[in-house]
């Protein structure tokens, strides 16, 4: 948890220093900056921090010293897509090294929602905030192959809004050779053009509380279409994602209130804050689909920006009282989360720490 708030402690200190220069310019000081050090975190852990870490660095040699002709065999013993083993087989071609692996991977995500976050937020040090509280950046040490796919994902959020279908499709395609859930991305092109009125929205609470009543059916339903589907369906019961939505609801309404769909871009923001609201409801009974969730989850960066500088600034009480709200949460997030470390990222050990036991 110290480690979190040293990260977060130089972001507010930076964030101070620089107020006296040109807001464009301290986004760009501060985007950069923090995207070396994140970088720097990410690049230099040791095998041992992620609980996935050991495995991706076994196959990492295994798919990079086995031909193409044969990825056939390793996608059919462990479901890795083969775009992610093409691109393996790529980084292994330059350098054998672990290391190697971490610092391209954790490049490419962390280059992704640095460019989503400098493009289309309000509010850079809250993004990079929440990027840390939210624990986008914790999940992203272990969960590589899925936030590989959402990052490749978050290059089409362009094309989305230009409605260049063209462009978008073949960019969520993509994401699909690296993880076949990114395929759900495809959705938010019909949903967006979802309007909130007054109906649609009395529409959208009966429909989420159907989805609530009857997820387990639903989720039947939709692992019978997926080849993975046996596997998961097995899982059914065994839920995720109690906490986290409450959250998203409290979002969603206060959006709502501060009328924040009637901003066309911001219009995307909470379509896909809706949606991943439905895979919450449907995580509580299947975890898979909390990991679904993640593809919709970095709405949050943004849209929590834009709420908070939309506050009522004339009612000091109110301002202060949805500050508190928004930024209490995250931080209990982060706490429940360090402590359960399901992720296996803590204590956090650099290479230099490993070399030197």
């Amino acid at each position: 948890m110290i480690f979190y708030f040293k990260i977060l402690s130089s972001l507010f200190a930076s964030d101070i220093i620089l107020s006296k220069i040109d807001k464009r310019t301290k986004i760009k000081i501060i985007t950069v900056l923090f995207f070396i050090v994140l970088l720097l975190i990410s690049s230099l852990r040791s095998v041992n921090v992620g609980t996935d870490m050991n495995v991706y660095f076994s196959r990492y040699s295994i798919i990079g010293e086995t031909s193409f002709n044969e990825l056939y065999k390793l996608n059919e013993l462990w479901g890795f897509e083969y775009g992610y083993m093409i691109f393996n087989k790529i980084m292994f071609s330059i350098s054998t090294s672990y290391y190697f692996f971490t610092f391209v991977t954790s490049g490419f995500i962390l280059f992704s929602f640095y460019k989503f976050m400098y493009k289309y937020s309000s509010n850079i040090t809250v993004s990079y905030t929440l990027f840390i509280l939210l624990y986008f950046f914790g999940t992203s040490l272990n969960l590589i192959r899925l936030f590989l796919a959402i990052s490749i994902n978050l290059f089409s959020i362009k094309y989305l809004i230009d409605r260049d279908f063209a462009r978008f499709l073949p960019i969520v395609l993509l994401a699909t050779t690296f993880h076949t859930t990114a395929i759900v991305f495809l959705i938010l092109y019909p949903l967006y053009n979802f309007k909130f009125t007054t109906n649609s929205i009395v529409f959208l609470t009966g429909a989420l509380v159907f989805i609530k009543l009857f997820s387990t059916q639903i989720l039947n339903f939709l692992l019978s279409f997926h080849v993975y589907g046996k596997r998961y369906g097995d899982e059914l019961g065994s839920g995720d994602g109690k906490g986290i939505l409450l959250f998203h609801i409290l979002i969603l309404v206060i959006a709502l209130i501060q009328k924040q769909h009637k901003n066309n871009r911001n219009h995307l923001w909470l379509i896909m804050l809706v949606t991943s609201v439905i895979f919450n409801l449907l995580a509580l009974n299947l975890t898979i689909a909390a990991r679904v969730m993640w593809y919709f989850k970095p709405t949050f960066l943004i849209l929590i920006p834009e709420i908070l500088e939309n506050k009522p600034k004339k009612n000091l009480v109110l301002h202060v009282l949805l500050s508190c709200i928004i930024l209490v949460y995250p931080l209990y997030h982060t706490f429940q989360r360090v402590s359960a470390d399901n992720e296996g990222i803590f204590p956090y050990e650099t290479v230099i720490t490993q070399e030197n036991d």
